[in-house]
């Protein structure tokens, strides 16, 4: 099994979630006990995929990353999709062009500035829209030629609550 922590991926041009619903259930079956995972489909937990992305060169001049409001995107505009890896399969969204979307981008972001944001609720039924920010890397037609490539890192925690019934 390739350790994932250790290979280096290019910046992700295509627009798109980390994880479709069921995706996300798979991922979690893959990180979680048998017991643990009973424990949260038994129980009134709600879980989440959070990603906090940083960069690592002293500021991002191109291919930044832009995250897109998720609740200015129709459910309607997701299109899921396989992403296959060596030795597993997981479940996205690529995310249907609409001019409604509405992105943002941190300019110049530096290394000691984070960008956090939600990749998996196991609430999504409760949004008529996205349940998570879409996001990309894009070319950013303000950098210097030349300019440093973006170097980045992602860390991606588990987040549990117990919700009150």
């Amino acid at each position: 099994m390739t350790e994932d922590r250790l290979v280096a991926l290019q910046a992700a041009w295509a627009v798109h979630t980390d994880y479709s619903y069921g995706g996300g259930q798979r991922r979690l079956q893959r990180l979680l006990t048998e017991e643990e995972m009973q424990k949260c489909i038994s129980s009134s937990w709600r879980v989440r995929f959070v990603n906090i992305w940083r960069p690592l060169v002293p500021v991002v001049e191109d291919c930044p990353l832009a995250l897109c409001d998720r609740r200015s995107v129709p459910k309607s505009d997701l299109v899921e999709a396989d992403k296959v890896h060596e030795d597993h399969l997981e479940e996205g969204y690529y995310v249907k062009y609409n001019p409604v979307h509405q992105w943002y981008w941190l300019s110049q972001q530096r290394s000691d500035e984070v960008a956090m944001f939600v990749t998996w609720d196991s609430y999504h039924e409760q949004f008529s829209e996205a349940s998570v920010p879409p996001h990309a890397a894009f070319q950013n037609p303000e950098a210097k030629p030349g300019c440093r490539p973006r170097e980045s890192v992602e860390v991606r925690l588990v987040l549990f609550n117990k919700c009150s019934t």
